[in-house]
């Protein structure tokens, strides 16, 4: 049975289940933890006695050894950062980052289980352009939809908005109505590990590069570049995912008035 970190609250526990898992520890796993994190047999032995901890940097480089995805390194940086913390209410302050990742997990997991998939060629084309994403959002929103007012919207020819929503509809994303356009009964997930979700990301950094023209007093646009030290990198990171959490909760109650895009953009150089 394959191990997931997210059945662990205790980075030292979820070590312990790997160095018993023969396809993933087995002989010599802290040994090749010490090769691994750069450190004697004996310094990785006080960690799986409670009486040393990882540093962040070991931990990193760790999670690189253990083959985690980003979701997992970020979990695992925050295990670490828990058993670190010098303080019940720091530890705490990690806890509560830990419980919204486990819970937001659960939610999904519930969600997932009732969409209706995409196929592979449908999602290569709803991620190959900004626009089936717009349109399927722009529909939620009561009002008129037809053809002319939506590519007087997005500037756009009548004829291209009409292709992409003939797609939506075929697809599911959309159902036609006697009342109009509405949202259908697919729903849209793409994973971190999607082959599209780099193509997702690139969609929307350029409509967000494109924005910049119009000047726009209620658009936000923030650069900063900045040196810092690594602990205080994935502080920052910590921060963003909060504020990430912030906004998803603030916009599922949130009532459908106009279409908008958040994108955020943190990244070592």
């Amino acid at each position: 049975m394959e191990i997931s970190i997210f059945d662990f609250t205790d980075y030292r526990i979820y070590l312990e289940k790997l160095s018993k898992t023969p396809h993933r520890g087995g002989y010599g796993f802290r040994t090749k933890i010490a090769r691994a994190i750069r450190c004697q047999n004996a310094y990785v032995s006080r960690i799986f006695q409670g009486t040393s901890n990882l540093s962040l940097e070991q931990a990193d480089d760790l999670s690189d050894f253990l083959g985690h995805s980003e979701e997992e390194r970020e979990y695992f940086l925050l295990l670490v950062l828990k058993s670190r913390a010098g303080s019940k209410k720091l530890g705490g302050f990690y806890e509560k980052q830990i419980r919204r990742i486990l819970d937001g997990r659960l939610q999904l997991r519930i969600r997932v289980k009732e969409m209706l998939p995409l196929s592979k060629e449908q999602q290569a084309i709803y991620y190959s352009n900004w626009l089936y994403a717009a349109l399927h959002i722009m529909i939620s929103i009561p009002g008129s939809h037809d053809r002319e007012s939506l590519s007087r919207r997005l500037n756009l020819s009548p004829i291209k908005i009409a292709e992409a929503l003939k797609f939506l509809v075929h697809s599911g994303i959309l159902e036609q109505t006697h009342q109009g356009l509405r949202p259908g009964k697919r729903r849209i997930h793409l994973s971190g590990t999607s082959p599209y979700v780099g193509q997702h990301h690139t969609n929307w950094r350029l409509k967000a590069i494109r924005s910049l023209e119009t000047d726009s007093t209620s658009d936000l646009h923030y650069t900063s570049i900045a040196s810092l030290s690594r602990e205080d990198f994935l502080k920052c990171k910590a921060q963003i995912l909060t504020l990430i959490e912030s906004y998803n909760a603030t916009i599922a109650p949130s009532k459908d008035e106009i279409p908008a895009a958040f994108t955020i953009d943190w990244f070592q150089i």
